[in-house]
């Protein structure tokens, strides 16, 4: 036999309910697009190698640094292979 008491809690238990789960939901949402937007942002800047320098520890702002200025020593050095390798084998085509 059931009793004919409902609870008056009851419905506004349930409303919380629902707007947790619709918050749940919106979250979910907002973490896909952010985790889609990065993936896009690494794609498309993948020198970027900090999101947020501000939040990043001062040790590790200097390490990217230095980082990038050996990349762009090491881009230097390769240009400057390519090209003396392009000048050996103009060379060797006209020699041949």
């Amino acid at each position: 036999m059931t009793s004919p008491y409902e609870r008056p809690d009851r419905e506004a238990l349930r409303g919380v309910v629902e707007l947790a789960s619709a918050a749940e939901e919106e979250l979910a949402s907002w973490r896909r697009r952010a985790l889609r937007a990065e993936a896009e942002a690494a794609v498309t800047f993948p020198e970027v190698a900090i999101a947020a320098p501000e939040l990043a520890p001062p040790e590790l702002l200097a390490e990217v640094a230095e980082l990038r200025r050996r990349l762009a020593s090491a881009r230097e050095l390769v240009d400057l292979l390519r090209t003396r390798l392009r000048f050996l084998e103009e060379r060797n085509e006209g020699a041949a």
